[in-house]
C-alpha cells in the first residue's frame, strides 16, 4: 500500500475513532494534521504512518481481548509522535501532548490516562503487569518476529533513521540493545504473542551476527 493510501486510510479511522467523543471538525482536523506533520517527516523511515498502521490492524484483530481498546488505538496514533534521536525524553513528551490533545478533544480521563500510561511504558518496553499496556508493547516490537525479509528492511530502515551516527558508533549501539533483548526472560508479554517469540529471538540473533561482523572487519 502507497504512503498517502496509508495515510487517508488513517486519517478515515481517526475520524470515526474521536468524532463520537468531539464533533467538532475543526479541533479533529488540526489534530490529525499535527499528527502528520509528524509522521510524514521524511527522515521517518520506520516510525511513520506505515507503523501506526500495523498497530492499529493488530489492535483490530485482538479487539475481543482488549479491556479499553480506546486507550491502545489512541497510544497507536501517539505513542512515537516524538522521535528525535538525540533525545532520551520523547516517550515523556509524546505523553504530554497526548494528554493534552485528548482533553481537548473531550476523551474520557479513565482513557486519557491509560493512553499516557502506555506511552510512557514504552520508555523501556518493560512489562507492567497490566494486560492492556503489556500487549500494546507487545504490538510494538511485532516487527521483531516478522518474516526475515520484513525484519532485514525494518533493520535497514532503523539505520537510516539514524544515519547522522558512524557505523562505528551505530553499530556499537546496536549490538548492546539487541543484546539486551535476548538477555531478557521474554521479548513478547502476553499470550497473543507469545507464539512468536522463537522468530523475534532468531531474527535477533542474525542481525547482530551481522553487526559482529562489522565490528570486526
Amino acid at each position: 500500500m502507497e504512503d498517502l493510501e496509508i495515510e487517508n486510510k488513517l486519517k478515515g479511522f481517526w475520524e470515526q475513532l474521536v468524532f463520537s467523543y468531539n464533533g467538532d471538525k475543526q479541533i479533529m482536523n488540526d489534530c490529525w494534521d499535527e499528527l502528520a506533520s509528524y509522521y510524514t517527516n521524511p527522515q521517518r523511515y520506520y516510525h511513520n504512518f506505515d507503523h501506526i498502521d500495523t498497530i492499529v490492524k493488530l489492535i483490530e484483530e485482538g479487539k475481543r481481548h482488549i479491556l479499553n481498546e480506546q486507550a491502545l488505538f489512541f497510544a497507536a496514533f501517539y505513542h512515537d509522535i516524538i522521535y528525535d534521536i538525540t533525545q532520551t525524553n520523547n516517550e515523556l513528551r509524546s505523553a504530554l501532548i497526548a494528554e493534552k490533545r485528548l482533553k481537548e478533544l473531550h476523551v474520557d480521563a479513565g482513557v486519557i490516562n491509560l493512553t499516557a500510561k502506555i506511552i510512557r511504558q514504552t520508555a523501556g518496553h518493560q512489562k507492567s503487569g497490566l494486560f492492556d499496556v503489556d500487549l500494546f508493547l507487545d504490538f510494538d516490537r511485532c516487527i521483531l518476529s516478522a518474516q526475515e525479509e520484513d525484519y532485514q528492511d525494518y533493520a535497514a530502515r532503523i539505520r537510516k533513521e539514524y544515519s547522522i551516527f558512524s557505523d562505528k558508533i551505530y553499530v556499537a549501539a546496536r549490538i548492546k540493545m539487541l543484546s539486551q533483548y535476548l538477555d531478557q526472560p521474554e521479548i513478547y508479554y502476553t499470550p497473543l504473542m507469545k507464539g512468536r517469540e522463537n522468530a523475534a529471538r532468531q531474527n535477533i540473533k542474525k542481525e547482530l551476527e551481522v553487526l559482529m561482523a562489522q565490528k570486526t572487519s
